[in-house]
């Protein structure tokens, strides 16, 4: 209900409330203005940014109630498609939904993909050399196939020797590879497929799978405020895919990422140094508090519940009563709204990478230390792939 100028002050207003009625999971909006009886260009610009949006996503936004005065200027400007009628939200949203289940206050919409046999894992180096002595060891030069996603500790360049002074996290999204490099910069690079040009990537290690997702899964709360952590959203995937050994990628609005990223090559510095006291404080960083709140998370990871010779130099625990094991990186980028439902993977990294904000690469971990802890990752909405893993 709008009552009075949606001017160049009251416009700002309500976008804020209409993209906070977005970002808590509404996406039907129909706006009332039978109150409102002036709107200027920043208005109307409101209006037009919204019907995109919402129309991008498979929601709905329109007005209702016009008065002639304000149907008038709708209608002049050309944009006479937001006059609509009541939103029936219920069909809507039943027609598109799949099986739900709920797991505490979460609630799943899953759907079963077309099985085309299990993810395949390859494994690259070892990550017992990142603490050890990685100068005796050299450098993978891996290159992506379009549906092959990874994670591990690398950097891109053209040449190996400078590729070693640049290590840092990486995660590999397919048609895109990103790193965070240890050259001082604190600014993460990426590789995007473009014409012939083929990401790639030098690891030190790494953990790359590629192909047999069988289960899509929409996450979300019907409440505000509500949230789930990283390791109870790999349990509760676990429980309702079956899976014992897994691959997840995740898309999803962040409530607080907690992290670490090393700053410094370990060819480049004594890698018994850089990880024992006092030095890992200036090398390694560390989340001091739950990072890169409202913001939008591109995740890979590695699962498996039980002792997995093959994984276990590769994962660690979730937590410290937590029987799964795994490692996961994301890739942090300026939030945009996503769609609900039927989510292409591949365009909407692209579309991360093309039209988003690149923030942050980090590798996720659990800080349950006792009282000083700052607890584990947390997420308030998304889509997961998973996959189970040969």
């Amino acid at each position: 209900m709008l009552d009075g100028r949606i001017d160049a002050y009251w416009s700002s207003v309500l976008d804020e409330a209409i993209k906070n009625e977005i970002r808590n999971g509404t996406y039907f909006v129909s706006l009332d203005f039978s109150k409102v009886d002036y709107i200027s260009s920043a208005g109307i610009r409101i209006l037009v940014k919204y019907y995109k949006e919402l129309q991008a996503i498979e929601g709905s936004f329109s007005l209702m109630n016009l008065t002639q005065a304000i149907k008038s200027v709708i209608e002049l400007v050309g944009m006479d498609m937001l006059i609509g009628k009541t939103i029936n939200t219920e069909h809507d949203v039943s027609s598109k939904q799949n099986d739900e289940v709920k797991f505490d206050d979460t609630f799943y919409s899953i759907k079963s993909l077309e099985k085309k046999g299990r993810c395949s894992v390859e494994l690259c180096g070892n990550p017992d050399s990142l603490h050890k002595n990685p100068t005796s060891n050299g450098l993978t030069k891996k290159q992506l196939d379009p549906d092959e996603f990874g994670l591990g500790m690398g950097s891109i360049s053209p040449d190996p020797e400078d590729a070693k002074q640049r290590l840092g996290e990486f995660i590999a999204l397919g048609e895109a590879v990103a790193y965070l490099p240890t050259d001082n910069s604190n600014a993460p690079d990426y590789s995007l497929k473009s014409g012939k040009l083929i990401p790639e990537i030098h690891c030190l290690y790494g953990l790359f799978f590629k192909g047999g997702f069988d289960s899509l899964l929409h996450f979300d709360h019907h409440e505000n405020n509500h949230t789930i952590t990283f390791s109870t959203l790999i349990d509760h995937l676990s429980k309702i895919t079956g899976h014992r050994t897994f691959a997840v990628v995740m898309i999803a609005e962040t409530a607080g990422l907690v992290g670490v990223s090393i700053s410094k090559s370990p060819y480049d510095h004594n890698a018994e140094k850089i990880f024992s006291f006092p030095g890992v404080k200036e090398n390694v960083h560390f989340t001091v508090e739950a990072e890169h709140a409202r913001q939008l998370a591109v995740i890979t990871g590695v699962f498996t519940t039980g002792d997995n010779k093959s994984l276990k130099p590769f994962c660690r625990p979730l937590g410290r009563n937590s029987e799964i094991s795994g490692h996961a990186h994301a890739a942090v980028f300026s939030f945009h709204q996503l769609k609900k439902t039927d989510v292409n993977l591949a365009g909407t990294i692209r579309n991360c990478f093309e039209n988003e904000r690149l923030i942050d690469i980090m590798h996720l971990l659990n800080d349950d230390r006792e009282v000083i802890g700052i607890g584990d990752s947390r997420f308030i909405n998304g889509t997961c792939w998973v996959g189970n893993l040969e």
